[in-house]
Parts: structure tokens; C-alpha cells; sequence
């Protein structure tokens, strides 16, 4: 029997005392008391003090990001990151839709994100009609490229022997090659692609119009580092010594020119009234039509501007700055300021804004942490206050609309959250038998210790089996609690919690200990899905299907990994609040080793801060009292998740709201909030994701809801004979994380492709902005298990 204790303290107290392993019984009592005295004189510093963190994000890339590119419509935003990678940004959710691995330096996206071209470090291109929904294709430019632009139906091609190549996007055949003299360094197009100007590595400048292609005269300049377009034939120039011009593309001429930085410029963007420049030394200058400076950033972030780019929409505009703190940040042009900082990390990716608000894939959220001196903690601790979906998109012009309004800055101060240490008093001879823990929280004024929470093997351990034994007040706040568990076999990995000051989470306190004995666990499966809602209009097409058909492909696909299969599915009538309940209750009779998998398919609806799932007596969706009445919370659902003795849950929610509802985005990100929540209270596994109204003629197509869609293609045969999902490792077995990994990159491909065919049947649909965010939500907390083969 092998016993691991660790006791990690929110409140920075020195860990060296409290790693180490402890005998059990009534010594451990006997240390958890001499050990307190450590924990008081390390937390009593904290009384009365707000900190000054600082963000740190690990799995940072070494290199900034080098290049960054924004649709002519600002729907999509795209990036290479530090390592080469390609990302896409939805700016419509804020979500990242696509990543691919690679060896990338340059990337160009057309309106809607389509078509999009990509530059490799070695000179090779890639094109694609949409990044997210098909793989590129290379290109045959009859050279080495160095530089990439788009503009309307044409697709241009700076090479390094300074040709300027002009194609068709329709078939990327070749319209024209223009000779240069020198490798081209910087390209930039217009948005309907009548114009262009390349410059290259001897200061020369080429225009390109419909006439064909001329060298312009009279800029005595270095290597061209920048070129961005303006206006009409309008575009602007910079150089390696921080000298600016302007150039008239139809002419060709140069407009004006002067000196506009010290060092090299490394961006250049057009406004509206203006332009933007920003150098290799992080300052950021902003000028108005005539040329005049208006405002300058500098001294505000660590690390040169790499790429700059503007997003427009309603009359407002956003700056996006690449490279600073080798991140991309989102700038307020009129104060000016940085307003939210977007991080791509080897994990994921993730935004925090300045008020400490953040968003993300669950991945990066833990390398993504407020650091004061010993004390970390990851942004995701903060979920309760300052968690915001779709945070940059927010940000962006003309948006608006948060959620969450903290009144406290977390980067001007904040107090620790308590400290918590947690001990095994007594250790289980076998599985099943119990597991008794004594655990202390600790907190300085003004902070305190709202509740704490236990996470057995990382699902929640209901409060019932939790006790305060003890309470004590002053400067320091003392709460002791006893819990006693049933042990599981195997690891019996126990993690305390406690929430304190402004809803902020403690670093977890963490035991293990190992349970001999027990058998394989049972798999339990609820399907519920709804078509035939009592309100008429509310009828859906395929949550029925859905429910029966994922239901049965996880049955179908247990094989060996569990001892026994049942499946429990509700549909139409059968799926009343009642029955539905019922069918929840149910699962109390498994068993700490079982897996439970619970699969939602109908409508859904957010009121206010609370998001429900309704079953099938709902006659009216904008009934708020009726949604109320009738649905299921999260909150609800969070209890009946506790409940659950199975330490291995999945939900899976596939949750349609239609009609005017599901035109305030506020709902699409209401669910993401409630659900991050949900996941955080419960330590559940949830996938999830806003279902269109299922009467819209794309969906038709899959005969199943999007979400639903996906998962039966992951849980359908693959290579090798393994399951579709099976990826990481390739190993005979799915797993909740291989699951979640495959429906957060296939949906939102399979949705582009749904949208383009959409287009080509009939005709754009009209603006970015009114698009439903269908954006899976994949959260997985504590151990990964399988649940298929």
C-alpha cells in the first residue's frame, strides 16, 4: 500500500515543510498541529494586504508570434504562433476554430476568411478555400516564395528573385509575373485586389495595377520591412532605419515621406483617418491622414511589435498588435491602451483582458496564472467572477456585452486566497472500505473562507459527507473540517479546495493513496432527446435520433473496458421533468469505479445568469417564468452530478435555442459560462455546444445535430481498426480527452464546410455578425478514462 501526501498552500507558505511524506493514524494529527504553526506565521504576513500580481504563462513559445492577418469582413483572425503553427480566431465568438502544426512565417485570409493563402519558412505556399474546413493545397509558383498577399479574386506572390506573381483564386492558376530586381520583403493588396505594392530587400518598391506592374521612383530607402494598404491605391511603406513613406499605386508615385521611428519598423496598418506604425522596439505610433502624430505607445509591454492590423465593424476600430510579450494584444485606438492580450501556448490558447477577466480552452487555462512572489494561481481559479466566453471578440469593435463586470482589477490587488492543508487519518485496507481525512483552511483578514470543496479522483464529493469540527476568528481565520469517504480501487487521489475573498479559488491541497482489490466498473448511459415539444413551434428534427443513436454507439463500442452495459434513453413524452429526474436518480446506484455517460439533446435556453435544459412540456421558449419553472439549471444539475457516486462522468449536451433567442449571442455564451461552472463545482467531464435551430436547411444534411454528428464520427471506425477518436495515444481505446480533442476540431470545420455549401446554393448569407456560434466547448478536469474500444 503506497501512501503520497502534498499540501499546497494559496497563501505563498513555504512548501518544503509540508511535501514531504507523513506517517498515518493518530501521528498525523500530531503534525498537522506543529505544521499549522508554519502555515500561521507565513499567512499572518498576508493581513490586510493586497498583492500586485503579475501574469506569467508557461508553455509560452519562445519567439513571438511573426505574423498576423485579419479578414476583409473582420470575421476571422488568423496568427502564426512562436512555433510555426497556424491558428484561426472566430472573431464572432472569440473562439479559436483551427490549429495546425508547422513550419509557417506569413499567412493571408480572404472576406469570410475565404480563401486563405499561407507561407512556409522554406518559400513554399498553401492555399485553401477555408483553413478550418478543408487542408491547403501547395502551389506551383515557379519559384521560392518570400511574401503573400489577397485581395479580392487575385492572390499575390512576392518570390525571392523578386518576382511578383498575380493569380486567379477561382483555380489559383497563374494571371501574371512581374520581373523585380531584389528578394521581396514586404507585400500588401488591396482589398479588391486592384492594387499592390511589393517591396524589397535593396529599399525598391513595385506597384502593381490592372496595367500591369512599375517601379516606383524617388524613396531612398533600406530594406523594406512593412508595407500595409491605406485606401484606394493608397499604400504605406517603412523601412530597416524607421523611414515612412506613403505611395500612390495608380501613379506610381511616392505621396510623402519622413522619419517615423528610431528603429526598424516592423508593422504598419490604415485606420479610417490614419495610420498605425509600430518598430522592432515596441513603440506604437498612430497618425492622422496629413501625417501628423497623434499618440504614441511605449514603454508598455516587453518585446518588439511583429505585425499590426485593424479590426473594424460599425464605424469602430480595434488595433491588433503582434509580438509584444509574445502575445497578440487587442488596442483601444482612441485612449490609446491595451485592452486584452490573446496567448497561444504549446497547450492552447487563452485571452485575459485588464481587468483579469479571460477565456480559453481548458488546456492553456492552467498555464495561464497571476504570480506574486511563491504565490500562482492559474487564471481558471478565478472562474467564478471573472470568467468571460468569447473575451477578445468582446473586446473587438463595436461589441460589447460582457457578462461578468468585476469590481476588482486582479492585476491592481487582490488578497490571497486561503490556505488549505488536508491529511489521510485513516487509510483504507482495501476498496470500499472508508477513507478518513482531516483538512484546514486558513485565511487573513479581510479574506475568509466562503466553503470548501473536496474532489475525490476529480469528481466532487458531495457536502453531506463533509463536517466542520471547528472555527476560529481574529486576524487569522481558522476553519477545520472532517470528511470520510468511501475509497475506490486503486489511486484515491483527494484534492481540497476552498473558495474565499471576491469568489477566488484556493491552490488545491492534494492527497493519494493507493486501494487495493475491486473489479472493473460498470458503464451506465442516459440518453435523453426531445423532437416533439408540447409547444408546436419549438418542434425539432433530430434530437430523438441523436440521443438513440449516440447512446448506442457507446454501448456498441464498451467492448472489454467495462464488466457490464446498461442504457437508459428518454425521448418525446417519455423525456417530462419528472421522468427525466428520474432517470438522474438512478444513477445513485453506481459505483465509485462505474462510468457514467449522460447525453442532453433538445432545447435550452440562459435566463439571466443561470442556463437550463427544458424538457418536453415547454410551450413557449420566451416564457422566462415557464423556462424557469420547468428547466433544469446547472445549478440542478450540478447537485445531481455531485450525487453520482461514479468518479468517471461525462455530459455531453448538444442543446438547441432557436428563434430570437438564439440571436443574442449572450445566450451562445451564457451556456459556455454556466457549463465552465458547472464543470468547476462538479469535476465532471463536459462537452458541449449551441445547436442552430435544427429547421435551418444546413443541418439537414447530417440528419443528426452538429454536435451529435461529431461524436458519432468519433466513436466510428478509423485507420488502423481503431475508433475515429483514438489519436493520443493511438492505443485501441478512446478516451473523454480524445473525445473532446476531436470534437473541438472537427465541428467547427464541419460547420465551415456546412456554411460554404450554404453559400454556393444560395448566395452569401449576409453579415459575419449574424452567424450562430457553434463552437464546441470541450472541459475535462481530473483523470482521463475510456469509454470505448
Amino acid at each position: 500500500m503506497r501512501t503520497t501526501r502534498r499540501a499546497i498552500l494559496g497563501a505563498g507558505v513555504a512548501a518544503a515543510s509540508l511535501l514531504a511524506a507523513r506517517p498515518v493514524g493518530a501521528q498525523s494529527i500530531d503534525v498537522m498541529r506543529s505544521t499549522g504553526r508554519s502555515i500561521e506565521r507565513a499567512i499572518r504576513s498576508q493581513v490586510g494586504r493586497a498583492l500586485r500580481p503579475e501574469l506569467e504563462v508557461r508553455g509560452a513559445y519562445d519567439a513571438p508570434p511573426p505574423a498576423i492577418a485579419i479578414s476583409p469582413d473582420s470575421g476571422y483572425l488568423a496568427m502564426v504562433d512562436g512555433g510555426g503553427g497556424l491558428r484561426i480566431i472566430d472573431m464572432v465568438d472569440g473562439h479559436q476554430v483551427h490549429r495546425a502544426e508547422g513550419a509557417w512565417r506569413a499567412v493571408a485570409l480572404g472576406a469570410g476568411g475565404r480563401p486563405a493563402l499561407a507561407l512556409g519558412r522554406s518559400g513554399e505556399v498553401s492555399a485553401a478555400d477555408r483553413w478550418h474546413a478543408a487542408p491547403g493545397r501547395a502551389l506551383n509558383i515557379d519559384g521560392t516564395a518570400s511574401a503573400i498577399a489577397l485581395g479580392g479574386d487575385r492572390g499575390f506572390i512576392g518570390r525571392r528573385d523578386g518576382a511578383l506573381v498575380v493569380l486567379d483564386t477561382a483555380d489559383w492558376s497563374t494571371l501574371a509575373t512581374h520581373r523585380g530586381e531584389q528578394r521581396i520583403t514586404a507585400l500588401a493588396a488591396s482589398p479588391d485586389g486592384a492594387f499592390a505594392l511589393a517591396g524589397d530587400e535593396d529599399g525598391g518598391l513595385l506597384a502593381y495595377a490592372e496595367a500591369g506592374a512599375t517601379s516606383v521612383q524617388g524613396w531612398d530607402a533600406d530594406t523594406v520591412t512593412a508595407i500595409a494598404h491605406i485606401t484606394g491605391p493608397l499604400f504605406a511603406a517603412g523601412d530597416q532605419d524607421g523611414e515612412f513613406a506613403l505611395i500612390d499605386a495608380s501613379a506610381p508615385e511616392m505621396v510623402a515621406e519622413w522619419r517615423a521611428h528610431r528603429d526598424a519598423i516592423t508593422g504598419i496598418a490604415g485606420l479610417e483617418n490614419g495610420f498605425v506604425t509600430g518598430d522592432e522596439d515596441g513603440v506604437l505610433r498612430i497618425w492622422n491622414s496629413r501625417g501628423q502624430e497623434v499618440a504614441e505607445l511605449e514603454d508598455v509591454w516587453d518585446g518588439g511589435i511583429t505585425a499590426l492590423g485593424v479590426l473594424r465593424r460599425a464605424g469602430s476600430e480595434r488595433l491588433v498588435v503582434a509580438g509584444p510579450d509574445r502575445a497578440v494584444h487587442l488596442v483601444e485606438i482612441a485612449s490609446p491602451r491595451p485592452v486584452a492580450q490573446l496567448h497561444a501556448t504549446r497547450t492552447g490558447w487563452g485571452v485575459v483582458d485588464r481587468l483579469g477577466r479571460f477565456d480559453g480552452d481548458a488546456t492553456a487555462l492552467q498555464d495561464i496564472a497571476w504570480r506574486d512572489d511563491d504565490l500562482r494561481l492559474p487564471v481558471e481559479n478565478f472562474s467564478a467572477r471573472y470568467f468571460e466566453p468569447g473575451l477578445f471578440a468582446k473586446h473587438g469593435p463595436a461589441r460589447g456585452g460582457f457578462l461578468t463586470s468585476p469590481a476588482d482589477a486582479v492585476p491592481e490587488g487582490l488578497y490571497a486566497p486561503p490556505g488549505v492543508r488536508i491529511e489521510v487519518a485513516e487509510e483504507p485496507a482495501s476498496a470500499g472500505a472508508p477513507l478518513r481525512l482531516e483538512i484546514e483552511a486558513i485565511a487573513a483578514r479581510p479574506n475568509e473562507v466562503q466553503f470548501l470543496r473536496l474532489f475525490h479522483n476529480g469528481k466532487r464529493v458531495p457536502d453531506s459527507l463533509i463536517q466542520e469540527t471547528g472555527r476560529e476568528s481574529g486576524d487569522l481565520r481558522r476553519i477545520r473540517y472532517a470528511a470520510m469517504l468511501t475509497s475506490a480501487p486503486g489511486p484515491n487521489r483527494v484534492q481540497a479546495v476552498a473558495r474565499g475573498w471576491a469568489e477566488i479559488d484556493s491552490v488545491p491541497a492534494e492527497v493519494s493513496v493507493d486501494a487495493p482489490g475491486g473489479g472493473t466498473g460498470a458503464l451506465r448511459v442516459t440518453g435523453i432527446g426531445i423532437d416533439r415539444y408540447a409547444g408546436r413551434r419549438l418542434r425539432l428534427n433530430y434530437a430523438v435520433a441523436d440521443a438513440k443513436a449516440v447512446t448506442e454507439a457507446l454501448s456498441r463500442r464498451a467492448g472489454r473496458a467495462f464488466a457490464d452495459v446498461t442504457r437508459d434513453v428518454l425521448t418525446d413524452r417519455q423525456a417530462k421533468r419528472g421522468p427525466v429526474a428520474d432517470s438522474f436518480e438512478r444513477l445513485r446506484t453506481t459505483a465509485p469505479e462505474d462510468v457514467a455517460v449522460i447525453f442532453l439533446a433538445g432545447h435550452a435556453r440562459t435566463v439571466g445568469a443561470e442556463w437550463y435544459f427544458l424538457p418536453q412540456e415547454l410551450t413557449d421558449l420566451e416564457n422566462t417564468s415557464e423556462v424557469r419553472r420547468l428547466g433544469i439549471s446547472d445549478g440542478q444539475l450540478a447537485e445531481i452530478l455531485t450525487a453520482i457516486p461514479a468518479q468517471r462522468v461525462l455530459l455531453v449536451i448538444d442543446a438547441c435555442q432557436s428563434g430570437a433567442v438564439v440571436e443574442r449571442f449572450e445566450a451562445a455564451f451564457g451556456q459556455r459560462r454556466a457549463l465552465q461552472e458547472l464543470k468547476r463545482r462538479t469535476g465532471v467531464a463536459v462537452i458541449a455546444a449551441t445547436r442552430a435551430d435544427q429547421l435551418a436547411k444546413e443541418y439537414a444534411v447530417l440528419r443528426h445535430g452538429l454536435l451529435s454528428y461529431v461524436v458519432l464520427e468519433a466513436l466510428g471506425p478509423g485507420p488502423g481498426g481503431r475508433l475515429t477518436a483514438d489519436r493520443n495515444p493511438a492505443d485501441g481505446q478512446t478516451t473523454a480527452a480524445e473525445l473532446k480533442a476531436y470534437v473541438e476540431a472537427r465541428a467547427p470545420a464541419l460547420a465551415a464546410e456546412l456554411d460554404a455549401r450554404i453559400e454556393g446554393e444560395s448566395g452569401p448569407r449576409g453579415q459575419f455578425s449574424q452567424r450562430v456560434p457553434v463552437t464546441p466547448v470541450g472541459l475535462v478536469s481530473g483523470p482521463d478514462f475510456a469509454l470505448a474500444r
